[in-house]
């Protein structure tokens, strides 16, 4: 299985040389009007990448540091559609992706907490850092390469979410407070990695959100709370199971309390060779 777009992204952003780095910095800022909505696009090929809320003031701000020999920044907003995009583009040399060659190369991205934003991140080889808790987000889509990644939810988002959607490579990903995503759709297409969804967090009282997970080659954790009813279907070939605290009706697998929850998920795990493990923690659920 391949995740969809990372190999654009990567060949989009192939690389000098160490030898050939000019470390150079650029940065942008607007302040907050009167912008009822944005769409926010970041690209970012090899680094360090972090993002977070910003002051709500401010309606974006970024700051890159970047090789002028292989990269030219990316920092344009256009007020008509009212769309950000900032990152980095490749200069078409040849090269290598490794990251660990750039250590320095790194961006930094702050939101406004208040203004309901789509979000797409689009990143290559390297290390994220994605805080994305107390923004007001209607949608993320994040797309990622040979990478290691934490994408967290320490708040609950601030609108409804329609989905959250991720499209990976080989890559090890760590997720914290899905719920509190609030989205009513989440996805992700992995080639392979080491992979763990937690589910903790504020799930907004009586809905129900649908997981589907595809993941080639690889290990998938499932970090469910006591509390939300759960019910998943899986299907695997040469990959273990640990179906613990899940009964099977029918064709799928239910939690105890799935009839009489307030909040449901119901999953569908597709996967080739590795494990699927569930763990029940005591996070919240409303």
């Amino acid at each position: 299985m391949r995740a969809l777009g990372v190999s654009l992204l990567l060949s989009a952003v192939a690389s000098a040389s160490l030898q050939s780095q000019d470390m150079r910095l650029a940065t942008a800022a607007r302040q907050r009007g009167a912008e009822p909505d944005l769409s926010v696009e970041v690209t970012f090929g090899v680094g360090r990448l972090q993002v977070k809320p910003g002051p709500v003031d401010v309606l974006y701000r970024a700051r890159l540091r970047y090789d002028a020999e292989s990269f030219e920044p990316i920092m344009r907003y256009s007020p008509d559609a009212r769309h950000v995009r900032v990152g980095i583009e490749g200069l078409n040399h040849r090269g290598d992706l490794n990251w660990r060659d750039r250590p320095e190369q790194r961006l930094d991205v702050e939101l406004s907490p208040t203004v309901p934003t789509a979000l797409q991140l689009l990143y290559g080889a390297g290390m994220a850092d994605v805080e994305l808790g107390g923004l007001s987000l209607t949608g993320v889509e994040i797309k990622a390469g040979a990478s290691e990644s934490v994408i967290r939810f320490s708040e609950p988002n601030r609108v409804a979410c329609d989905a959250l959607t991720f499209e990976v490579g080989a890559i090890n990903l760590r997720t914290e407070g899905l719920g509190n995503a609030r989205c009513r759709r989440i996805e992700l297409r992995g080639a392979a990695g080491d992979i763990t969804l937690d589910f903790t967090g504020q799930w907004p009282e009586n809905s129900t959100t649908t997981v589907d997970v595809k993941v080639g080659l690889g290990s998938v954790l499932l970090r469910l709370p006591e509390s939300v009813g759960v019910s998943l279907d899986v299907d695997r070939v040469l990959a273990s199971f640990d179906r613990s605290g899940l009964r099977r009706r029918g064709d799928r697998y239910y939690s105890g309390n799935y009839d009489t929850a307030s909040v449901k998920l119901d999953f569908k795990v597709q996967t080739a060779v590795g494990s699927v493990e569930i763990r029940w923690v005591g996070g919240s659920s409303q």
